[in-house]
């Protein structure tokens, strides 16, 4: 008996971009949010507590490549607990969680 021919490409293509943890992780005053852009474009950055509330919102042009947001919480926002962060571009939305403390 013949078996079928079947050929696999494999790429390494990426299909999207790529977003990080943030650090440090937990948090105080600072917290970096690293991400890997296919191409150059437009990225807004969500910043939210658990209940919704929008704590940040920040829509920026980054290069192709890695780049990083750096987030500070305003002086009006010291809480603290777990804070969900969601990148929106071009290729997708992609969403993570982070831990703030109290300073």
């Amino acid at each position: 008996d013949a078996f079928p021919l079947k050929l696999n490409f494999i790429s390494d293509k990426k299909e999207d971009f790529t977003l990080y943890q943030n650090y440090p992780n937990p948090f105080s005053f600072e917290t970096k949010i690293p991400f890997d852009l296919l191409e150059n474009g437009s990225v807004h950055l969500t910043i939210s507590d658990l209940s919704g509330k929008v704590l940040e919102d920040i829509t920026r042009s980054f290069s192709k490549g890695f780049n990083e947001i750096v987030y500070q919480p305003q002086l009006n926002n010291r809480g603290t607990g777990i804070l969900i962060y969601r990148l929106e571009t071009a290729q997708g939305v992609k969403t993570q969680m982070m831990f703030k403390i109290a300073h």
